[in-house]
């Protein structure tokens, strides 16, 4: 049975969680909610972001969801605000929003400058998406897009590894892209 995105956030929300949680809808597009100690900042969903990409999702029945505990995914720059988060908030008591610092931190990509790194190229890029879809599913085209447009490959690998639950598979992971990147 389908569940609508508001049960789903209910106990991050309770829980005064911080991270990303990746939604798949049951018409298989993807989207995700921003959460900081409890409080949705932002969101996406296909080219729609904030308060919009939120009220879209809450009004779509869920298949699948994800909770990321992380800070290093890029997020929308558009901020919630208004009914959609008020909605989300009705049995949490009002939280201070983040301070500035902390939100703009957040939304920076989390790369490393290392000069002599071999970046990441738009072929490695297409067969890391279709190896990462093989370990996390219909959830790889998201966590792809939230790679910087440049980031060099052991940086890349860290970053989509860390989607995977398993340890193990991580590694195995990480082995695979290395031999086809």
């Amino acid at each position: 049975m389908a569940t609508g995105l508001d049960e789903e956030l209910q106990p991050y929300i309770d829980g005064g969680r911080s991270g990303t949680l990746m939604i798949v809808f049951e018409d298989n597009s993807l989207g995700r909610v921003y959460i900081v100690d409890g409080v949705p900042v932002s969101a996406r969903y296909k080219s729609l972001q904030g308060a919009e990409a939120l009220d879209t999702q809450l009004s779509m029945p869920v298949a699948t969801v994800k909770f990321h505990n992380n800070a290093d995914l890029v997020r929308s720059t558009v901020l919630l605000t208004g009914a959609s988060a008020d909605q989300l908030q009705k049995s949490r008591p009002a939280a201070a929003p983040a301070p500035a610092e902390a939100q703009n931190a957040a939304r920076e990509p989390q790369v490393a400058t290392n000069p002599n790194a071999v970046m990441l190229t738009e072929v490695g890029r297409s067969r890391l998406a279709e190896l990462l879809s093989e370990y996390i599913g219909p959830v790889a085209p998201l966590v792809m897009s939230d790679l910087p447009a440049t980031v060099d490959v052991d940086s890349a690998l860290s970053i989509v590894s860390q989607e995977i639950d398993n340890t193990r598979r991580a590694a195995e992971f990480i082995a695979a892209a290395r031999r086809i990147i």
